[in-house]
Formats: structure tokens, sequence, C-alpha cells
């Protein structure tokens, strides 16, 4: 026999069922003691709860209870508003500020206008000079990478673990190791793959009986 789920007897006691779905939970509760009884109960305690005292916060509760709760808000929320108090509010601090901002790049065009009207040194030895300087500074950031890197005890007994595996495995088993580890992460893509990103396909109804 059908019976109606608890929410379905709740509305209809509420008054919120539609007229189709009334209609035939009445039919239902015609022959069924046990939802007649299930109907009853909600009646009472819609009764108890309209008895009830109506009874007011005082003034500013709402405030108070605000008050304590802690909103967290995402980091990026946290430091956009944290950098706008730090921008100007007026056009005169705009102003300012664009002038701060614009100064080292006027200085630094100076400069070089400065080195391109000398004779004895043109843009093309300008050019190479800063692009050398930055080769320069691009190789020392790279220095200190790799010490910071490989001069850690983790990563050198990382190192030691796969070169003493590649020496017992040989060439053809590195091979078949990096075979494996394919595999492996072509499956674990392809799981997360069903899993999150494709629509799932199955039905989300199901009848009650």
């Amino acid at each position: 026999m059908y019976h109606p789920a608890t929410e379905e007897v709740e509305a209809y006691v509420a008054g919120s069922l539609s007229a189709a779905d009334r209609a035939t939970l009445e039919s239902h509760l015609a022959g069924c003691p046990e939802c007649t009884t299930e109907v009853e109960e909600w009646r009472a305690l819609f009764a108890a709860l309209a008895a009830l005292p109506q009874i007011e916060p005082t003034p500013g509760f709402a405030d108070r209870v605000m008050a304590q709760v802690r909103v967290i808000q995402p980091w990026h929320v946290r430091v956009a508003a944290m950098l706008r108090r730090f921008l100007p509010t007026t056009t005169k601090g705009w102003l300012l500020l664009s002038a701060i901002l614009a100064l080292p790049l006027v200085t630094l065009g100076g400069a070089v206008t400065w080195l391109a009207s000398r004779p004895w040194l043109s843009l093309g030895d300008l050019w190479i000079y800063l692009g050398f300087r930055l080769e320069e500074f691009m190789a020392g950031v790279a220095r200190q990478l790799a010490v910071l890197v490989l001069g850690n005890q983790t990563s050198i007994s990382v190192l030691k673990g796969i070169h003493q595996t590649m020496t017992s495995i040989g060439a053809p088993g590195v091979g078949i190791a990096a075979l494996v580890g394919a595999a492996v992460m072509t499956l674990s893509v392809w799981t997360l793959y069903q899993n999150l990103f494709r629509e799932s396909t199955r039905g989300g109804s199901h009848a009650t009986t």
C-alpha cells in the first residue's frame, strides 16, 4: 500500500498541498488508520505551536546577535579590503599616487634618453648591456634556487633513493616504471574526470512504495 511521505503529510496539515495531491492523500486516509493517526499528530502539534505566547525580542536583539557572528571571508576578499584602505578617495589623492608611480618610469626614461644621446653609446650597445645584466641576474636566481633545493637534506635523500633505485633495476626497469607511472596517472585522471567533471546520466527520481 502506498503511504505518503512525512513531508507530504505535514504539507497537507499546513494546507500547502496542491489540489490533486490533496485529493489523492485524502482518498488514502479514508482506508489507512496509520496515516490518519499521523495526520492527527501533526494537527495537534500545529495547534500546540499556535497556542504558544508570541514573544517579541528586545530592541537591538538582532544587532547584538550579529555582533557575535564571525563571518569568515575568502582570502582574496580580505586582500582586496586591505588594499582598498591604501587607495585614495579624492581626485588629488589619485593624482599624487599617479605621480609617485610614474616617477620611477620617468627617471628610467630620462636615464635611457641621456645615455642614448651620448656619442660613445648606441641603443644597440645599451640593449646588449641590459640583456647581459638581466641574464646575470636570472643566472644568480637560478643558482640560489638550486642551492636551496639541492642543499636540502630531504632533497639529497630523495636523489640518493632515485639513484639507488635506477642502479638496482637498470635502464629497462626505469622504462617499465615510467610506463607503469604513466598508466597510473592516466587512470587517475580518467577516474577524476568520471567522478567530478562528467555529468551524471543516472536518473534522479525514485518511487516509494
